[in-house]
């Protein structure tokens, strides 16, 4: 795979550092598929915001890491694959947005394409899709933390391409519904959108 070879380069350049994987595509079965060669350190399974920022401190402190954080996988010292115990959700309620808070600086979004994730799960689960595979139920976000991170990237920050990667934008009409009024709401102020892409 891409992944493998990917990974095959920057071990044989001997390139320092702890590798870890993570995404949807991670689950208990390819972690042990891509955790046959010793050619990543840890593998995150499901959402990351907790879990990777939880294995990204403890390979910063100065304590050597012996157990897999929850939520993630960690080669031992024997080279078999470690597993964490279960995530708990991540609370969207409780998430800051990464362009109010200046997690991602704006010289890396200006005039790019910006993505938006208003709620995470999906009602459906397809048999194609890796989407749904560790995630059960819908969670989302408060309206009035989505009107302002909205309210942020138009009038302040002059974003005109948005794309919303809910899997299923119209799963709750009524909050879509919602979120598309505020759009509208700032167009009629001077704050256009001019590219709003979505899946629904």
């Amino acid at each position: 795979s891409v992944v493998r070879n990917v990974l095959k380069m920057l071990r044989e350049k001997n390139i320092p550092g702890k590798v870890i994987l993570g995404g949807p595509e991670i689950t208990g079965d390819s972690a042990a598929e891509l955790g046959k060669d010793p050619l990543a350190d840890f593998f995150v399974e499901g959402e990351g915001e907790i879990a990777f920022t939880t294995v990204v401190e403890a390979l910063l402190s100065e304590k050597r890491v012996i157990s897999p954080p929850a939520g993630t996988l960690m080669r031992g010292e024997d080279n078999r694959l470690l597993r964490g115990d279960a995530a708990d959700r991540v609370d969207l309620t409780r998430t800051p947005s990464i362009y109010e808070t200046n997690t991602i600086p704006y010289d890396l979004y200006e005039n790019e394409l910006v993505f938006l994730e208003f709620q995470r799960g999906c009602k459906y689960s397809c048999s194609y899709c890796v989407y749904n595979k560790n995630l059960k139920g819908i969670t989302k976000r408060r309206l009035p933390d989505i009107e302002k991170e909205i309210k942020y990237l138009l009038a302040a920050r002059n974003i005109t391409s948005i794309r919303i990667v809910d899997p299923t934008f119209s799963s709750d009409l009524g909050y879509a519904k919602r979120i598309l009024e505020i759009f509208v709401g700032e167009m009629e102020k001077g704050n256009a959108v001019k590219k709003l892409m979505m899946e629904y």
